[in-house]
């Protein structure tokens, strides 16, 4: 189930990049993240995506073991979406930056 403060983090991002990519001018992205943060319904925060580019399908990235370890060691990106298995143990990962 999502929160008000999901949809308005997804929504913030939205914007974003939009702008960066140079869909909306400064003033308008100012004007947008203004109506998202001020939102009091997840319905309010439509009004504010109206017209920008729909948001790329984001595709999980995948850790897999059937059995073993995995292990990541250091600082590593850490994707959006993020699917580990592991037929048989336990997961543990360390130092994730993102």
């Amino acid at each position: 189930m999502s929160t008000l403060q999901d949809d308005r983090d997804a929504a913030v991002r939205r914007v974003r990049e939009a702008y960066a990519q140079g869909h909306i001018s400064h003033e308008e992205m100012d004007g947008r993240l203004h109506r998202i943060l001020t939102a009091e319904t997840s319905g309010d925060l439509e009004p504010a995506l109206a017209s920008l580019p729909q948001e790329p399908p984001v595709v999980p990235s995948t850790i897999a073991a059937a059995g073993g370890r995995i292990k990541r060691g250091g600082a590593w990106r850490v994707p959006r979406v993020l699917k580990v298995a592991s037929a048989y143990g336990r997961l543990r990962i360390r130092h994730a930056w993102r």
